[in-house]
């Protein structure tokens, strides 16, 4: 800071009237007194003339003097700030109705490049007091652009060099959208300096996306449809609006939001299918029948081996095989039902009381099993599946 203030000081001492060069080798005399009209009087001592003041970097003013310093950069990236300053300077020179709007680009010829580096990072009340003072600024403006997030937070400041006091700040976040930051900056010099925005109404962006995929969609804005299509800028007042974005076959998009003064929007109206896709369920169901089904074949054919003595998969008594003996009487009969109630449900009387139906010979009553239910099982499966895809195809037809 010290040297951007030696800079400017000694480049201003330079500019400084000096008088003619004496000629070299001639001896320096002293202007004769004026002559006397009365009596003579002795010659009085020459005076050296007061030291010359050190002249302004910029012509003598005529009105009140605003200097527009470059705005800092605070991760936002040299492109976005540039863009950004350049607005400012733009809105300076236009609302700066008292007198003349300085930018700091216009003074940056007349230093060097480590003292350019320090003007362009000036954006304390100290360091734009004691820059403001060599140029004569009435009012200084400048201020930081910040990187948050996915957005930019612009601030800017004004001060008085005489003082160093804050007369005004202002600050907002906007999307890293050109021409919202573009915006943004405009009103937010304008508020610094006039205390009111050039534009009241806010630029408000929807993008609508199904996905990551854009789309084009309906935009209604407070009951009033305002734009069709993937995107659309629009200019709300402040305050609260509602904006819903329509498409057919997907549901409709809502949000309500609080547009400020001076802060653009950005939205994204993430779309939903309206319709619910019936396919994976239905393909879901039509697998579990098929399983159900195999399941209750596989049971049967145990079932029927246990019968029949081609199996013992569940014999319980070890000492018989039934592998190559048939049934010979209802007593054996009666035991071989026994052994495939599991599969078959039949299940033995209870106390002379019918279990599922009515007793044959060998006192077994007979009724649904796990083959049964098995069996139905699938069946219900099966008619949820045609149902379903019937469904899915009448609602695609539509």
């Amino acid at each position: 800071m010290h040297q951007l203030v030696f800079a400017l000081a000694a480049l201003a001492q330079l500019q400084a009237p000096t008088g003619p060069a004496p000629t070299p080798g001639a001896t320096p005399t002293t202007p004769a007194p004026p002559a006397a009209t009365t009596t003579a009087a002795p010659a009085a001592p020459a005076v050296a003339p007061p030291p010359s003041e050190k002249k302004s970097l910029l012509p003598a003013k005529t009105k009140p003097r605003l200097l527009v310093m470059d705005l800092t950069d605070k991760g936002a990236g040299p492109e976005v700030t540039n863009s950004i300053t350049q607005a400012v300077q733009g809105q300076a020179v236009a609302s700066y109705g008292a007198g003349d709007a300085i930018t700091s680009t216009q003074i940056k010829i007349l230093l060097d490049t480590q003292a350019n580096q320090q003007l362009a990072g000036c954006d304390t009340e100290l360091c734009m007091t004691d820059i403001g003072k060599l140029i004569e600024a009435d009012l200084i403006l400048g201020g930081t652009v910040t990187k948050v997030g996915d957005d930019v937070v612009i601030t800017l400041l004004s001060v008085t060099p005489a003082d160093g006091k804050r007369v005004g700040q202002e600050q907002r976040k906007t999307p890293v959208n050109r021409d919202l930051y573009y915006y943004a900056a405009k009103q937010l010099t304008s508020l610094v300096l006039t205390g009111k925005s050039v534009d009241p109404r806010v630029p408000v962006v929807v993008n609508v996306v199904d996905g990551a995929t854009a789309v084009e969609g309906t935009i209604v804005v407070d009951g009033k449809q305002v734009a069709v299509g993937q995107s659309a800028q629009l200019s709300l007042e402040p305050g609260q609006h509602e904006v819903i974005v329509k498409r057919s076959g997907f549901a409709d998009w809502r949000s309500v939001v609080d547009v400020l003064e001076a802060s653009p929007l950005q939205l994204t109206a993430t779309l939903v299918a309206e319709r619910i896709y019936l396919w994976p369920v239905a393909i879901g169901t039509g697998a579990a029948a098929v399983v159900l089904g195999g399941a209750a074949a596989l049971m049967a054919d145990y079932a029927r081996g246990e019968f029949d003595g081609s199996s013992i998969f569940f014999n319980q008594d070890k000492t018989k095989n039934y592998s190559s003996i048939v049934p010979v009487n209802s007593a054996d009969l009666c035991q071989r039902e026994t052994q495939i109630s599991f599969y078959a449900g039949r299940a033995p009387a209870n106390d002379g009381k019918e279990a599922f139906g009515a007793q044959n010979e060998c006192g077994v009553a007979a009724g649904p099993g796990l083959i049964h239910f098995t069996l139905m099982g699938s069946g219900v499966l099966l008619l949820a599946t045609g149902a379903l895809v019937t469904t899915d195809l009448i609602l695609g037809a539509e």
